[in-house]
C-alpha cells in the first residue's frame, strides 16, 4: 500500500503537467490579429463622390455610398498576397471617408494597389504607384507600409488622383485595352452556275476560307441552302471557296467588299456561282433483247403487244365499226449502266420512221420556197408513274401517267426519217414542286387529249424490235459524277 501511495502523486503530477503543456501549446496556436481600416484622403475637389451621394444610404451617423467602392491589393513582407482586388464598400464619416475594418494577422504589410470604382464599374480616382508619371503630385505613393498590432485598429490613408483623361500606366498600373468588334452577318449560299443545264439550279454545300489584309482568319462550311455566317468588320475580304461540285481546279477565289457583305439578307443572299465539271455521255439504243416498249390498244384492251415493230400513237374513228381507235405505246431503258454517283444534265431521246409512212398528202402546205409543213398537235410524251412489264401490259392494265410535266412532239421533218426529242423534264425533276416525288418508269407516246382530232391519224416509230438497228429509239443521257 506505501508503494502504491507514494506512486500516485507522482502520476497526478505528470497529468497536471502534460494539461499545462496542452494548454500552452493551444494558446499559441491562436493567431493574434488586427484591425486595419482604410481612410480616403480625397484632393480639395471631389465632387465626383459628392454628387453622387442620392445614391446612398443612411445607417445611424455614417452614410453608406452604395454606388462606390476601393479595390484594394495587400501583401506582407514576404510577398504573400492576403488581399488581390478586393473590393471594399466607401463609408462617408464627417468630411471623409472610411471603409470596412479589415481583420489581419499581426505583423507588416504594404499597400500595393487602391482605386474608388463608381456604380458603372469605372474608376474615378487611384493612388499611383512610386516611379510612375503621376508619383510626384502625392507625399507618399504606393506601396504604402503599415504594421497590423494584436487587438488594435490601424490606419491606412493614401492619397489619390483623378484619372479622366490619363492612362493606368500613367499611376504605374498595367494597362489594357478592349477594342469594340462590330461583326458583319453574311447571308451566302453555293449554287451550281451552268446555263445549258436543262435541269434547276441546284445548291450545295462548300468550304468557306476568309481572310483580310489586317490578318484575320475564318473558315467556315455552308450547307445547301442560305447560310448566315458573322465576320469581322474588314473593308474587303478575301474568300476561297472549296467543293466537289466545280469543275477543274476545287478553288474559287473571290473578292469581296464590305458593302456587298452588308448587301446581303436571308431573302437576297450573296450566291457564290459553281461551274459544274464537263460531261459524260451514255447512249443506249438496245435491240429486241434488251429493249423495253409495247404499243396498246382500246380495240383489243386485253391483248398484249410487246413484239411489235412500231412505236404507234393514233386516234381515229372507225366509221364501220361506230368506234375510235386509240393506240398508244410504252418505251423505257434500262438506266443500270448509269453510274450510281451520276447527276443526270440532259435526255435526248431519238425516233427514227419510214420514209413510205403513210401520210395523207392532201393535207400539206407548200409554200413558195418549196417547204413543205402540215397542221401538227396533240402528239405527247407522258411520264410513266407505276409499275408495268412488256409482255403483260394491256390497254386495261395500262400504268398510270402524269400531264405535269409532258412533253410536247414538233411535227416530223419532211423528207427526213428521225427525230430529237428534249425528254430531260421527265428525268429530272424540280425538287420544289409537288411532282417531285413521282417515280419514273418510262414514257408513255400519245395523243393528248385523245378526243381532239388531228391532221394525221396517227404515226408510227420503230421500236427496238425494229429490223433496221439504226432506226431504233435512241437515249443519249449527258451527266457529271460528284
Amino acid at each position: 500500500m506505501k508503494k502504491i501511495s507514494g506512486f500516485l502523486p507522482l502520476l497526478i503530477g505528470l497529468f497536471i503537467m502534460a494539461g499545462l503543456g496542452s494548454c500552452e501549446k493551444k494558446a499559441s496556436d491562436v493567431t493574434v490579429t488586427g484591425r486595419l481600416e482604410i481612410g480616403l484622403a480625397l484632393p480639395s475637389d471631389y465632387s465626383t463622390l459628392k454628387s453622387s451621394q442620392n445614391d446612398s444610404l443612411n445607417v445611424g451617423d455614417s452614410i453608406i455610398f452604395t454606388s462606390f467602392q476601393v479595390m484594394v491589393s495587400i501583401s506582407d513582407m514576404n510577398g504573400n498576397n492576403f488581399m488581390e482586388d478586393k473590393l471594399i464598400p466607401i463609408y462617408q464619416f464627417g468630411d471623409g471617408f472610411i471603409s470596412d475594418k479589415i481583420d489581419l494577422p499581426a505583423g507588416d504589410y504594404s499597400l500595393k494597389k487602391f482605386m474608388v470604382i463608381n456604380n458603372s464599374g469605372e474608376v474615378i480616382y487611384a493612388a499611383p504607384l512610386e516611379g510612375s508619371p503621376r508619383a510626384y503630385l502625392v507625399y507618399q505613393p504606393l506601396p504604402l507600409f503599415f504594421t497590423i498590432r494584436p487587438n488594435e485598429i490601424t490606419k491606412v490613408g493614401p492619397e489619390v488622383l483623378p484619372v479622366r483623361g490619363f492612362t493606368p500606366s500613367d499611376f504605374g498600373y498595367a494597362s489594357f485595352y478592349v477594342k469594340i468588334v462590330k461583326p458583319l452577318t453574311f447571308y451566302v449560299m453555293a449554287m451550281l452556275d451552268n446555263p445549258l443545264l436543262m435541269r434547276p439550279s441546284m445548291l450545295v454545300p462548300a468550304d468557306l476560307y476568309f481572310s483580310t489584309p489586317e490578318g484575320w482568319f475564318y473558315n467556315a462550311r455552308i450547307e445547301a441552302k442560305v447560310n448566315k455566317l458573322e465576320l469581322r468588320y474588314s473593308d474587303f475580304y478575301d474568300l476561297v471557296v472549296y467543293t466537289e461540285y466545280s469543275s477543274g481546279t476545287p478553288e474559287i477565289p473571290i473578292h469581296l467588299s464590305a458593302k456587298e457583305v452588308m448587301a446581303s439578307s436571308e431573302n437576297n443572299p450573296y450566291v457564290i456561282k459553281i461551274g459544274t465539271p464537263s460531261y459524260q455521255t451514255l447512249v443506249l439504243q438496245p435491240g429486241p433483247e434488251d429493249g423495253i416498249d409495247a404499243r396498246i390498244t382500246d380495240l383489243e384492251p386485253d391483248k398484249n403487244f410487246g413484239d411489235y415493230k412500231y412505236l404507234e400513237a393514233g386516234f381515229k374513228t372507225e366509221p364501220i365499226l361506230t368506234v375510235m381507235r386509240t393506240t398508244e405505246s410504252l418505251i423505257s431503258f434500262n438506266l443500270g449502266m448509269l453510274p450510281k454517283s451520276a447527276r443526270i444534265e440532259s435526255v435526248n431521246l431519238s425516233l427514227y420512221y419510214q420514209y413510205d409512212m403513210p401520210v395523207d398528202d392532201s393535207i400539206y402546205y407548200v409554200n413558195a420556197a418549196g417547204d413543205v409543213w402540215y397542221p401538227w398537235s396533240g402528239l405527247v410524251l407522258q411520264q410513266i408513274v407505276e409499275p408495268w412489264k412488256e409482255y403483260g401490259v394491256t390497254w386495261n392494265t395500262k400504268p398510270k401517267t402524269i400531264d405535269f410535266n409532258q412533253v410536247n412532239i414538233s411535227p416530223p421533218i419532211y423528207n427526213a426519217n428521225y427525230i430529237n426529242i428534249d425528254v430531260t423534264r421527265l428525268f429530272v425533276q424540280d425538287p420544289n414542286t409537288d411532282m417531285a416525288h413521282y417515280p419514273n418508269y418510262g414514257m408513255m407516246l400519245k395523243f393528248y387529249p385523245p378526243e381532239v382530232p388531228v391532221a394525221v391519224p396517227g404515226i408510227l416509230f420503230a421500236s427496238s424490235d425494229y429490223e433496221i438497228k439504226e432506226m431504233r429509239p435512241k437515249l443519249t443521257i449527258k451527266y457529271s459524277l460528284y
